[in-house]
């Protein structure tokens, strides 16, 4: 059996498992900020839940919704007439160009740079609660 082979195979492994871990932190982090400020334009916008890719009892209309909560986002209350979140996701950079109401799509870039899950607004801060 050719150990050194097997050694340096499985060295070789290791280094890009570094370089994909390294890689993967550095993706979380911006991932963490581009979410972080659609969570501020959110606010900006007087939304305090929002529901990214997930459905969650505290924001109603994410729940049953008929197309599922993948590739939306969701949020309740109005801004100049129309749903906030339509709204917040145009000046975010994600909108997916289509939504029903308290539903907006998101483009590939919400797809790639926010984090799912439900956030909640509570004294200035906003909080992943699922």
């Amino acid at each position: 059996m050719n150990f050194k082979y097997r050694i340096d195979s499985m060295e070789n492994e290791i280094k890009q498992a570094v370089v994909k871990l390294a890689d993967m932190k550095k993706e979380l982090k911006e991932c963490v900020n581009f979410t972080g400020k659609f969570l501020k334009t959110c606010e900006e916008l007087g939304i305090d839940k929002v529901a990214i890719c997930v459905s969650h009892p505290s924001v109603k209309t994410s729940v049953g919704f008929t197309f599922g909560p993948a590739n939306s986002v969701f949020a309740s209350g109005e801004h100049d007439g129309w749903p906030a979140i339509w709204h917040a996701t145009e000046k975010a950079g994600v909108s997916g160009g289509c939504g029903n109401h308290n539903q907006h799509s998101l483009n590939n870039v919400g797809m790639a740079k926010l984090i799912d899950g439900c956030y909640h607004l509570s004294n200035g801060k906003w909080k992943k609660v699922d």
